[in-house]
């Protein structure tokens, strides 16, 4: 429970699947699912801690929503293994390497907010329009 997935866009043929909860362990893994051939690919882990509950958002270039003009996606908050809820924000840059394997996306992590101004939390909802505009609701 608590992983989070997220199709890279509309025109993407690849989606991914980031950490959660697999019965009483926490991840921080990182696996993405090519849909046209329904393989899978372990990507490195994230720079943060297991976590469960968290919510991610898709920053899509073609939304003008990157300053980088590359595909983003945003974590937000969470349960972390100890119970505690967090209310920090990652972001990854989506870049690919046509020498390695084209449909297996490269994430570049940073924090962006160790702690951000809304209350921590798990189980809620979030989205976005833009780089700038990201609405979360609920949680507990």
């Amino acid at each position: 429970g608590g992983v989070a997935e997220i199709s890279m866009n509309e025109t993407s043929d690849e989606e991914l699947a980031i950490g959660g909860q697999m019965k009483r362990q926490y991840m921080n893994d990182v696996w993405c699912m090519s849909l046209d051939t329904g393989r899978w690919v372990q990507l490195v882990e994230t720079p943060f801690g297991p976590r469960a509950a968290f919510q991610v958002v898709l920053l899509a270039d073609h939304l003008g929503s990157t300053k980088s003009g590359q595909d983003a996606i945003m974590i937000l908050g969470g349960r972390l293994e100890n119970g505690t809820l967090v209310n920090d924000v990652w972001v990854a840059e989506v870049s690919t390497d046509p020498t390695n394997s084209p449909d297996v996306p490269i994430l570049s992590w940073s924090e962006r907010l160790r702690s951000a101004p809304w209350s921590p939390r798990s189980h809620f909802a979030a989205a976005t329009r833009s780089w700038s505009e990201v609405f979360i609701a609920g949680g507990a």
